[in-house]
């Protein structure tokens, strides 16, 4: 039997990411993926990552790329594996995670009106809501620059996924594809001074100012600059709301007093760095008060229109400097909220908040606590983001189910120390990354906070105030059954369950691989309310 030879787009693709600096491809593959794959053996610099779930692919790659901040590649099989990373690749949207997503098509030929196997009308179609760019390669030739320019959507200010499907006929084909050009110096944009000296005008006057740090800061590693403004203003600082936020290390913000939760008491708010805020129900009142100023500033043109405030479009580094230099000092002084009661760490089953300070004082500075712990998420807030913990927070606004496990992966595959909080209901979604994690022996510990129950629902049930109220019965809400811990030794992992807050810290003994730590909670606890 004759050996095929590699074919030119599949080395134009890697000629194309290894210019760009991308050292592994996050992958589920299939057929249309034969050409990519049979490359890859004698492309040993960069590494194919192979993981058993789209939705896996694609969270391990957000994760890669937010803890990197460099460009991550995650390639999935056609339209179904695409439709199965799609609410992973939501996240990375809302985080403007900069991820490429590669999808292998079916040969065009089987793109007529007798449809083939595993094709669909409009696969670009549907990555298209969630990425700045969406795109197929019309000829095998364009591959390599349409590589170049999904990379370089992907990475240029406000960065975001972008999209490129190939079809397998063109990868496959017999032809001189060259690679596409790599990386170049973006300029970073100074806002407008007239906007500088309105928004220093509004921050000024105020004599409660509050300032509401978004993850623009933290990706900038601009908490130093931001102190600057704060004390100059005598203006707490504030991480966004449970809702919104998706990142945070406030271990580097001296003014650093807690999370927004629109309750605080400020005559003119500065979003800096931040999103809109994120609204959960209809009937919820703005986490924003719509009589009070409000400046914000923002590198993504988009969030400005979602806001209505007073728009200060740039980076955030420059914006911090000349806001910094346009304000007179005020005599204000902030201050740090107050910790809040000391939880019962004796109760059994365990409760949430106990589990959520003992996890977090237990943690080395450093760990990246990856949240995907849903109801959880308010207890553990506070003291993950308590300064003297020094630890580095990231979370989604998603709302996609399972993205933590996935997330924490890559993060770990980027070389970070990583503890992942999750949901049992979260677990099952992101079951299948427990492969990936055991086949490369990440050394990821996975908290799993097992209420046995959707608590989120219950807690709609409980907000709504109807007859499953009354009756104390919360119907399709219950996960009773699995035995998280064997399941995942089932996999290869160690599991242990813990029944008492005593045993966790015997459970986090750092250990070779993956480690699922399974926590019986108080199946009460559903989180707050509102």
């Amino acid at each position: 039997m004759a050996v095929q030879t590699r074919t030119g787009a599949a080395t134009a693709i890697f000629a194309t990411l290894r210019a760009w600096g991308v050292d592994r491809v996050f992958i589920c593959p299939g057929s249309t993926e034969a050409a990519f794959l049979d490359a890859s053996l004698d492309e040993r610099d960069i590494e194919l990552v192979a993981t058993s779930d789209e939705a896996i692919t694609v969270s391990m790659a957000d994760g890669y790329a937010r803890a990197t901040g460099r460009p991550a590649v995650a390639y999935v099989h056609t339209h179904l594996g695409l439709a199965n990373g799609l609410a992973h690749l939501s996240c990375a949207k809302l985080e403007r995670s900069p991820v490429v997503v590669l999808t292998g098509l079916k040969a065009a030929a089987l793109h007529g009106a007798t449809a083939g196997f595993t094709t669909a009308p409009d696969t670009t179609g549907l990555a298209r809501q969630f990425v700045k760019w969406a795109h197929e390669s019309g000829t095998p030739e364009t591959i390599g620059t349409d590589l170049a320019h999904a990379l370089r959507v992907a990475t240029t200010p406000p960065m975001g996924p972008a999209f490129l499907a190939v079809a397998q006929d063109r990868m496959e084909a017999d032809a001189d594809v060259p690679p596409g050009p790599g990386p170049h110096a973006t300029p970073r944009l100074r806002p407008d001074p007239d906007a500088i000296t309105a928004a220093a005008e509004v921050l000024a006057q105020a004599e409660r100012p509050l300032v509401v740090a978004g993850a623009e800061i933290f990706r900038a590693d601009a908490g130093e600059a931001l102190d600057r403004l704060a004390e100059r203003l005598g203006a707490p600082v504030v991480v966004e709301d449970r809702r919104t936020i998706e990142r945070a290390e406030t271990a580097r913000l001296r003014t650093f007093t807690g999370v927004l939760d629109g309750r605080e008491d400020a005559d003119a708010i500065l979003l800096a760095g931040a999103r809109a805020p994120i609204r959960f129900e209809h009937h919820a009142p703005p986490v924003l008060p719509a009589d009070v100023p409000t400046v914000h500033l923002t590198e993504d043109p988009r969030e400005l229109a979602l806001t209505g405030a007073l728009p200060l479009l740039g980076d955030v580094r420059h914006a911090l400097a000349d806001l910094t230099a346009a304000v007179p000092a005020a005599q204000g002084r902030f201050r740090r909220a107050a910790s809040g009661d000391e939880p019962d760490e004796a109760a059994v089953p365990i409760r949430v908040p106990a589990l959520m300070r003992r996890l977090c004082a237990a943690l080395e500075p450093g760990t990246w606590v990856i949240d995907d712990s849903v109801t959880s998420k308010a207890a553990l807030l506070g003291p993950a983001l308590a300064p003297e913990a020094g630890l580095r927070y990231l979370t989604t606004a998603g709302g996609s189910l399972g993205w933590g496990l996935g997330a924490a992966l890559g993060v770990a595959e980027a070389g970070q120390r990583v503890v992942a909080v999750l949901g049992d209901g979260v677990f099952q979604f992101g079951i299948a990354g427990l492969w990936t994690a055991v086949s490369r022996a990440l050394p990821v510990t996975f908290v799993v906070v097992n209420n046995q129950s959707y608590g989120a629902v219950k807690a709609a049930l409980r907000r709504y105030d109807g007859e499953a109220v009354a009756r104390d019965v919360y119907p399709v809400t219950s996960l009773a059954g699995p035995d998280i811990a064997a399941i995942a030794r089932g996999f290869g992992a160690h599991g242990v369950r813990v029944e008492r807050l005593e045993d966790l810290d015997g459970a986090l003994v750092t250990r070779p691989g993956p480690t699922v730590i399974e926590v019986l909670t108080d199946p009460n606890d559903s989180g707050p309310l509102r």
